[in-house]
């Protein structure tokens, strides 16, 4: 080794330190002894590697990971990480996982030449290459970035065949961090007090509990949860993305309780327990808990929290303020709004110390600057008077004119997490390296107000057109084209050429001024002037977003059978046809659509909810009613004709009828509107329609009926 780098360990071995990155860069088989001979020296005894084969470094580590299972070790503690980015890097994986390094703990990265990374073919970058754009990619913009943040960076330590640059990341502070009662922060401290209001306080008054990574919010779960137990409660249920987000909160806890965690990931002691359950199950089978702990809340989808703070009236989220599953801020912009409505008395607090690691960590700060997830610098609150579309100026950018404007980069990245909640750093690789991502932006002044994120696809999909249109085969990006030749069953789709818009994201200081749909106004320009056939997106389906995009006349041509994992919303796909071979298909795919919706109701689309299925038929076309079938209705509405002699009838009426229906009609409300659509469209049964309107039994169930179609007829 050199003689620099002996110096360092030597005087890493007696001083406090920082988490650091070491970024080991030259030849690949190099690089890997070099880092298996450094955590050696070091005697680091946990080691956690990405990238590199298990028994090349047996000697070491017996956790191996790769870029797509790495949450599975999310929660867990390692002395040291080895990760090979010569087996591809991956952004999301990268942050998650320096997570997870503990108090003086190393992360070595292991690379190409400096000079040459950029230029390397990374099997990652390869995954995230759209069909087709596999040989226009030139050198990875992101990583140049990276490489230069690496450079500026005295903090990071650089070893090469050659030469050894970097300092210690001194900590003269270590164990500085106060604590009281056996080791809790006071932040922590607060945390259980806070808890056990919730517990011992009034009922619907959540507690909101965020936190930066490695702040101990899983653990002060466990704290708050085992001290309950030992005399307020007797059932505590905690619940979180996956079993494994709560390893920490089960461990405090036993530890607390001097228990131990059945396989069955349930803790008891003295007839009172503390029990694991996922989202889905909760909601399924509807136990009772004297609390709720709701862990990575930002993680699960917003309709499943919603339903949660509905059914228990004691609960506490947790949640990741900056994450890889999801950003806090998404979560703030989803759900703190729903909160507010519902339980307007709702508390919450920030943890701030870190637990994993001291304050001033290198390691955080540096990932957390070139990964952009801490938010810009703030500029004040600004007082721009956007009128209409001559007040804004627009321009396209892609990844390398990005990277020329740090400060426009961060606020576009920081305006794209606001806006949606699963913006993570992968996005950022995205953005910044594939060929078929472009951003159109509009600013007011110099001042970013909104932006879109938007793909091409051209028509490359050539000799693959019949195994996709039989579902043999799919390719990466063009999702338009192939999800209407496949699921939409129209080959033709492939012969046109599309803009799909990604995301879209306005400045919370200007929304409602119609910015939105002065953007996509000028992206359709764009289309129109590049001869491009059809603009296109695709989104979770929920009622406002639904309502924006058919405002600016996208139709809707297809809903997916399964739920997003994510939003927990049934994806929609919209179009907006610009030649005439697209208005031609676009009446097509709308009719079948028509057609397949109205069978699919009772199957697959019988949980969406009345108010947007109505939205849905809004935007359809369904044939005028015969005169007889209308006689029948009129006789069920003055109650001169049974419910079930007109059952067929009236969901013939009700689809014609909410198809037709325009602005100028008085709208039923949504309780007026549930029964008709959940018995007479969902198909759903008396009792269950009965259940969820409130009602008591068929009796006002028919009178419900008879009231909502009277208003419709007249």
């Amino acid at each position: 080794m050199h003689n620099r780098l002996q110096d360092w360990i030597q005087a890493k071995k007696v001083n406090h330190t920082h988490r650091q990155l070491v970024v080991i860069s030259g030849p690949e088989d190099w690089a890997v002894e070099s880092a298996i001979a450094l955590c050696e020296t070091l005697e680091f005894d946990n080691i956690l590697t990405v990238g590199l084969q298990a028994d090349s470094i047996k000697t070491v580590s017996d956790i191996h990971v790769t870029n797509s299972n790495y949450r599975q070790y999310l929660g867990q503690e390692f002395s040291g990480l080895i990760y090979n980015a010569y087996q591809g890097f991956r952004a999301n994986a990268v942050m998650a996982l320096s997570g997870t390094i503990t108090r003086g703990g190393l992360m070595l990265l292991l690379c190409p030449d400096l000079d040459t990374w950029a230029d390397f073919e990374d099997q990652e970058r390869q995954k995230r290459t759209s069909f087709g754009f596999e040989n226009t990619a030139s050198a990875s913009v992101f990583i140049s970035r990276l490489v230069n943040k690496v450079k500026q960076e005295d903090k990071v330590v650089l070893f090469t065949p050659q030469h050894f640059y970097g300092s210690l990341a001194l900590n003269p502070e270590q164990n500085s961090l106060r604590v009281v009662n056996s080791g809790r922060t006071p932040s922590q401290e607060e945390a259980i007090q806070k808890i056990t209001k919730v517990l011992t306080g009034h009922r619907k008054r959540p507690l909101v509990i965020e936190a930066d990574r490695g702040r101990g919010k899983s653990s002060v779960l466990g704290m708050a949860a085992a001290e309950l137990l030992k005399d307020q409660c007797k059932n505590i249920i905690v619940t979180a993305p996956s079993a494994k987000a709560c390893q920490q909160t089960f461990a405090h806890a036993e530890h607390i309780l001097n228990g131990n965690t059945r396989p069955n990931m349930v803790l008891k002691t003295n007839g009172r327990q503390l029990r694991f359950m996922p989202p889905d199950v909760i909601l399924s089978t509807k136990p009772e808990a004297d609390l709720l702990l709701v862990d990575e809340a930002a993680a699960i989808p917003t309709p499943l929290l919603k339903q949660m703070l509905s059914l228990y009236s004691r609960i506490v989220f947790s949640t990741t303020v900056h994450g890889y599953e999801g950003s806090g801020r998404g979560f703030e912009i989803r759900f703190k709004k729903h909160l507010d409505t519902q339980t307007p008395h709702w508390r919450s607090m920030h943890l701030k110390e870190p637990i994993r690691w001291d304050e001033g960590d290198t390691l955080e700060s540096f990932w957390f600057n070139v990964l952009l997830m801490k938010e810009p610098e703030n500029t004040g609150s600004l007082t721009l008077n956007i009128i209409d579309k001559s007040d804004l100026s627009f321009e396209v950018l892609q990844g390398k004119e990005l990277c020329a404007q740090p400060k426009l980069l961060a606020n576009l990245f920081s305006l794209m997490v606001d806006a949606h909640y699963q913006t993570v750093p992968d996005d950022l690789q995205r953005l910044l390296d594939s060929p078929d991502h472009f951003i159109l932006i509009a600013k007011c002044n110099t001042h970013l107000v909104a932006a879109i994120l938007f793909v091409t696809e051209p028509a490359y999909l050539g000799d693959l057109v019949d195994d996709i249109h039989q579902g043999k085969r799919r390719v990466n990006g063009h999702l338009l084209s192939q999800s209407l030749c496949f699921h939409c069953g129209l080959k033709e789709a492939t012969k046109l050429t599309y803009l799909r818009t990604v995301r879209i994201a306005v400045n919370p200081q200007y929304q409602n001024k119609r910015i939105g749909s002065k953007l996509l106004q000028q992206l359709e320009a764009i289309a129109q002037e590049q001869q491009v056939d059809m603009l296109g997106t695709s989104f979770g389906l929920e009622k406002q977003l639904l309502n924006f995009w058919q405002k600016n006349n996208y139709q809707l041509v297809r809903i997916g059978h399964q739920k997003d994992a994510s939003s927990g919303e049934h994806s929609g796909l919209m179009v907006l046809p610009i030649s005439i071979e697209a208005e031609k298909l676009t009446q097509l795919a709308k009719s079948n659509f028509s057609n397949q919706f109205v069978y699919q109701l009772s199957r697959h689309f019988n949980s969406l909810p009345s108010s947007l299925i109505k939205q849905v038929l809004n935007g359809l076309n369904y044939l005028k009613l015969p005169a007889d079938s209308l006689s029948l209705i009129k006789q069920f509405a003055f109650q001169e004709r049974p419910l079930e002699l007109v059952e067929h009838h009236l969901n013939a009426f009700l689809l014609h009828r909410l198809s037709q229906s325009t602005h100028q009609d008085k709208p039923l409300t949504d309780e007026e509107l549930h029964p008709l659509i959940s018995y007479c469209l969902q198909g759903q049964t008396i009792e269950s329609t009965c259940t969820k309107a409130g009602l008591t039994g068929k009796k006002q169930l028919k009178a419900a009926l008879v009231n909502a179609v009277k208003k419709l007829l007249y």
